[in-house]
Protein backbone atom coordinates (compact mmCIF):
# COMPACT_ATOMS: atom_id res chain seq x y z
CA UNK A 1 0.00 0.00 0.00
CA UNK A 2 1.19 3.63 -0.51
CA UNK A 3 0.59 4.45 2.81
CA UNK A 4 2.79 1.73 4.08
CA UNK A 5 5.70 2.81 1.62
CA UNK A 6 5.84 6.40 2.77
CA UNK A 7 6.08 4.91 6.28
CA UNK A 8 8.39 2.97 5.25
CA UNK A 9 10.55 5.65 3.43
CA UNK A 10 10.21 8.46 5.51
CA UNK A 11 10.31 7.02 9.06
CA UNK A 12 6.69 8.70 10.27
CA UNK A 13 6.15 6.28 12.91
CA UNK A 14 7.28 9.38 15.41
CA UNK A 15 5.05 11.77 13.26
CA UNK A 16 1.65 9.01 13.78
CA UNK A 17 2.19 8.82 17.00
CA UNK A 18 1.86 12.32 17.70
CA UNK A 19 -1.26 12.85 15.36
CA UNK A 20 -2.58 9.49 16.80
CA UNK A 21 -1.85 11.92 20.33
CA UNK A 22 -3.74 14.66 19.83
CA UNK A 23 -6.81 13.42 17.75
CA UNK A 24 -7.57 10.69 20.08
CA UNK A 25 -6.19 10.78 22.95
CA UNK A 26 -8.31 8.23 24.98
CA UNK A 27 -6.28 5.24 22.57
CA UNK A 28 -3.03 7.19 22.91
CA UNK A 29 -3.47 7.02 26.62
CA UNK A 30 -4.36 3.45 26.50
CA UNK A 31 -1.26 2.90 24.28
CA UNK A 32 0.57 4.62 26.60
CA UNK A 33 3.52 2.30 28.29
CA UNK A 34 4.25 4.70 31.30
CA UNK A 35 0.27 5.64 31.84
CA UNK A 36 -0.56 4.52 35.97
CA UNK A 37 -4.19 4.49 37.20
CA UNK A 38 -5.18 2.99 40.20
CA UNK A 39 -6.86 -0.57 40.42
CA UNK A 40 -9.35 -1.31 42.38
CA UNK A 41 -8.81 -4.93 42.48
CA UNK A 42 -5.47 -4.41 43.91
CA UNK A 43 -4.77 -3.52 47.78
CA UNK A 44 -5.14 0.29 48.80
CA UNK A 45 -5.80 0.70 45.04
CA UNK A 46 -2.53 0.47 43.65
CA UNK A 47 -1.67 2.68 40.51
CA UNK A 48 -1.44 -0.25 37.58
CA UNK A 49 -0.59 0.39 34.49
CA UNK A 50 -3.63 2.07 32.80
CA UNK A 51 -4.11 -0.54 29.52
CA UNK A 52 -3.66 -3.63 31.92
CA UNK A 53 -6.39 -2.22 34.79
CA UNK A 54 -8.94 -1.25 31.79
CA UNK A 55 -8.56 -4.86 30.39
CA UNK A 56 -8.73 -6.19 33.99
CA UNK A 57 -12.29 -4.70 34.20
CA UNK A 58 -13.64 -6.31 31.16
CA UNK A 59 -11.74 -9.96 32.22
CA UNK A 60 -13.02 -9.98 35.77
CA UNK A 61 -16.78 -9.43 34.23
CA UNK A 62 -16.02 -12.40 31.72
CA UNK A 63 -14.36 -14.83 33.93
CA UNK A 64 -17.86 -15.69 36.09
CA UNK A 65 -19.58 -15.83 33.10
CA UNK A 66 -17.62 -19.16 31.70
CA UNK A 67 -19.87 -21.76 30.12
CA UNK A 68 -22.92 -19.23 29.16
CA UNK A 69 -23.83 -18.44 25.49
CA UNK A 70 -22.52 -14.80 25.75
CA UNK A 71 -22.83 -11.37 23.16
CA UNK A 72 -20.29 -9.02 23.87
CA UNK A 73 -21.27 -5.69 22.17
CA UNK A 74 -17.99 -3.45 22.51
CA UNK A 75 -18.31 0.44 21.37
CA UNK A 76 -15.28 3.01 20.28
CA UNK A 77 -11.88 2.41 22.41
CA UNK A 78 -13.88 -0.49 24.13
CA UNK A 79 -13.61 -2.49 20.80
CA UNK A 80 -9.63 -2.33 21.15
CA UNK A 81 -9.73 -3.29 25.19
CA UNK A 82 -12.63 -5.98 23.79
CA UNK A 83 -10.29 -7.53 21.21
CA UNK A 84 -7.18 -7.65 23.64
CA UNK A 85 -9.24 -8.96 26.22
CA UNK A 86 -10.68 -11.96 24.01
CA UNK A 87 -7.10 -12.92 22.67
CA UNK A 88 -5.62 -13.21 26.10
CA UNK A 89 -8.45 -15.19 27.49
CA UNK A 90 -8.22 -17.65 24.49
CA UNK A 91 -4.48 -17.90 25.28
CA UNK A 92 -5.04 -18.59 29.49
CA UNK A 93 -8.24 -20.93 28.71
CA UNK A 94 -8.80 -22.28 25.13
CA UNK A 95 -11.84 -23.83 26.41
CA UNK A 96 -13.54 -20.12 27.12
CA UNK A 97 -15.78 -19.08 24.46
CA UNK A 98 -17.55 -16.08 23.51
CA UNK A 99 -20.22 -17.10 20.00
CA UNK A 100 -20.86 -14.03 18.88
CA UNK A 101 -18.86 -10.25 19.29
CA UNK A 102 -20.09 -6.82 17.84
CA UNK A 103 -18.63 -3.95 17.50
CA UNK A 104 -20.42 -0.55 17.24
CA UNK A 105 -18.39 2.55 15.91
CA UNK A 106 -14.60 1.14 15.80
CA UNK A 107 -11.48 2.30 15.35
CA UNK A 108 -9.78 -0.78 14.38
CA UNK A 109 -9.07 -0.54 10.92
CA UNK A 110 -7.21 2.98 11.34
CA UNK A 111 -3.58 1.54 9.94
CA UNK A 112 -2.26 2.76 13.59
CA UNK A 113 -4.27 0.92 15.80
CA UNK A 114 -3.30 -2.09 13.79
CA UNK A 115 0.29 -1.95 14.02
CA UNK A 116 -0.11 -0.68 17.50
CA UNK A 117 -1.99 -4.50 18.15
CA UNK A 118 0.48 -6.02 16.59
CA UNK A 119 3.32 -4.17 18.03
CA UNK A 120 1.91 -5.11 21.69
CA UNK A 121 1.27 -8.49 20.93
CA UNK A 122 4.89 -9.68 20.00
CA UNK A 123 3.66 -11.54 16.55
CA UNK A 124 6.38 -14.10 15.10
CA UNK A 125 7.21 -13.94 11.54
CA UNK A 126 5.29 -12.34 8.45
CA UNK A 127 2.66 -15.03 8.43
CA UNK A 128 0.97 -13.63 11.46
CA UNK A 129 1.64 -10.09 11.30
CA UNK A 130 -2.13 -9.35 10.50
CA UNK A 131 -5.27 -9.11 12.81
CA UNK A 132 -7.22 -11.15 13.19
CA UNK A 133 -10.26 -12.63 14.91
CA UNK A 134 -9.67 -13.96 18.41
CA UNK A 135 -9.54 -17.46 18.62
CA UNK A 136 -12.71 -17.66 20.94
CA UNK A 137 -15.36 -15.97 18.84
CA UNK A 138 -16.89 -19.02 17.63
CA UNK A 139 -20.12 -17.89 15.79
CA UNK A 140 -19.78 -14.46 14.59
CA UNK A 141 -18.34 -11.32 14.61
CA UNK A 142 -19.80 -7.84 13.03
CA UNK A 143 -18.86 -4.73 12.77
CA UNK A 144 -21.67 -1.98 12.97
CA UNK A 145 -20.34 1.46 11.29
CA UNK A 146 -21.69 4.63 9.92
CA UNK A 147 -20.02 6.27 7.35
CA UNK A 148 -20.33 9.29 8.85
CA UNK A 149 -18.36 8.46 12.02
CA UNK A 150 -14.93 9.83 12.38
CA UNK A 151 -13.84 7.12 14.62
CA UNK A 152 -14.61 4.28 12.76
CA UNK A 153 -12.83 6.05 9.66
CA UNK A 154 -12.35 2.42 7.77
CA UNK A 155 -15.86 1.00 8.16
CA UNK A 156 -14.45 -2.00 6.15
CA UNK A 157 -12.78 -4.41 8.30
CA UNK A 158 -13.45 -7.57 6.33
CA UNK A 159 -10.81 -6.47 3.70
CA UNK A 160 -7.99 -5.78 6.73
CA UNK A 161 -8.74 -8.27 9.43
CA UNK A 162 -8.31 -12.08 8.53
CA UNK A 163 -9.86 -15.13 9.88
CA UNK A 164 -9.23 -17.18 13.17
CA UNK A 165 -8.64 -21.20 12.94
CA UNK A 166 -12.57 -21.83 12.66
CA UNK A 167 -12.99 -19.99 9.53
CA UNK A 168 -14.85 -16.50 11.68
CA UNK A 169 -13.75 -13.53 9.92
CA UNK A 170 -15.47 -10.23 11.14
CA UNK A 171 -18.02 -8.84 8.77
CA UNK A 172 -19.41 -5.35 8.27
CA UNK A 173 -22.59 -4.47 8.24
CA UNK A 174 -22.82 -0.65 7.18
CA UNK A 175 -25.58 1.42 9.47
CA UNK A 176 -27.12 4.62 9.59
CA UNK A 177 -26.72 6.23 13.31
CA UNK A 178 -29.53 8.82 13.43
CA UNK A 179 -28.55 9.69 17.31
CA UNK A 180 -29.35 13.67 17.44
CA UNK A 181 -28.44 15.60 20.57
CA UNK A 182 -31.03 17.14 23.20
CA UNK A 183 -29.99 20.17 21.17
CA UNK A 184 -30.81 18.58 17.81
CA UNK A 185 -27.34 18.26 16.92
CA UNK A 186 -26.53 14.74 15.10
CA UNK A 187 -23.63 12.48 16.44
CA UNK A 188 -22.62 9.76 14.04
CA UNK A 189 -20.19 8.30 16.50
CA UNK A 190 -23.06 7.86 20.07
CA UNK A 191 -23.43 4.24 21.46
CA UNK A 192 -27.31 5.12 22.09
CA UNK A 193 -27.67 5.70 18.24
CA UNK A 194 -25.49 2.29 17.30
CA UNK A 195 -27.33 0.30 19.56
CA UNK A 196 -30.50 1.50 18.48
CA UNK A 197 -30.18 0.72 15.16
CA UNK A 198 -32.52 -2.22 13.32
CA UNK A 199 -29.25 -3.98 12.13
CA UNK A 200 -28.09 -4.72 15.91
CA UNK A 201 -31.49 -5.35 17.06
CA UNK A 202 -32.13 -8.14 14.79
CA UNK A 203 -28.67 -9.37 15.70
CA UNK A 204 -29.50 -9.63 19.60
CA UNK A 205 -33.09 -11.24 18.53
CA UNK A 206 -31.20 -14.08 16.61
CA UNK A 207 -28.69 -14.47 19.18
CA UNK A 208 -31.75 -14.82 22.03
CA UNK A 209 -33.57 -17.28 20.07
CA UNK A 210 -30.94 -19.28 19.11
Amino acid sequence: MAADFVKQKFDVNGFADWVFEKTMKELAFYYNDKQMIGDRSEPDKKRVQARKVLQGELRNMLLPLKCNQIVLIAHSMGTIISYDVLRDLNQEDPSFKVPHFAIIGSPLGLPHVKAKIIQKRNYDGPRNKRVRTPTIVTTRWTNYADRRDKVALDTHLCDDLGSNKNDIRVRDDLISNSYLSPLGEPNYHKSYGYLRTPELSKHIKSFLWS
